[in-house]
């Protein structure tokens, strides 16, 4: 189903009107407007962690994702995972962007840090730990930040700010 739901997307991509009622899909005078800056439509970004969803994203993603880590030592050893299955179907790695996620809590005033499965810490220790997923190959980052809200992405701002000059 899913292959069928990707070749679908795809002829919608680079056709003006693909009519089709397969499987749960039911499409009828659809077009894609606008349709963006390149001609082969935008990036397909796949998250895969099994062996027959690795080898659907090695074959036809742009990018591909594994989520949620707080360790980029584990990006990596999947990614190796990745990597193989991209050799074992005939495609270079590095025509396949590497993207992660990760959960950010930044602690609250009086909150206590003991939270787990979580980057959390000063400003100054989570930007470290994501600098950590570049260091390994992470190109894009989607990050969860606990809790939500305005106080927490201003603190977030900061983390950003380090990052950046880092980079420089």
């Amino acid at each position: 189903m899913l292959l069928y739901a990707y070749y679908l997307i795809e002829e919608h991509i680079t056709r003006t009107d693909v009519p089709c009622s397969q499987y749960n899909y039911q499409v009828r005078n659809c077009v894609l407007r606008p349709r963006g800056p390149s001609h082969s439509g935008p990036p397909i970004l796949i998250g895969a962690r099994l062996p027959r969803m690795l080898r659907l994203a090695a074959r036809y993603a742009d990018a591909w994702n594994t989520v949620w880590h707080i360790d980029p030592k584990v990006v990596q050893e999947r990614y190796a995972e990745f990597q193989r299955v991209c050799r074992a179907v005939g495609r270079d790695p590095a025509t396949i962007e590497l993207t992660a996620g990760t959960v950010v809590r930044l602690p609250q005033a009086g909150e206590e840090q003991g939270v787990e499965n979580v980057i959390t810490g000063t400003p100054e220790e989570v930007a470290n730990r994501l600098r950590g997923f570049a260091d390994v190959g992470v190109r894009h980052l989607m990050i969860v930040l606990e809790p939500s809200g305005v106080a927490p992405i201003e603190q977030f701002g900061r983390v950003l700010e380090l990052l950046r000059s880092w980079s420089v």
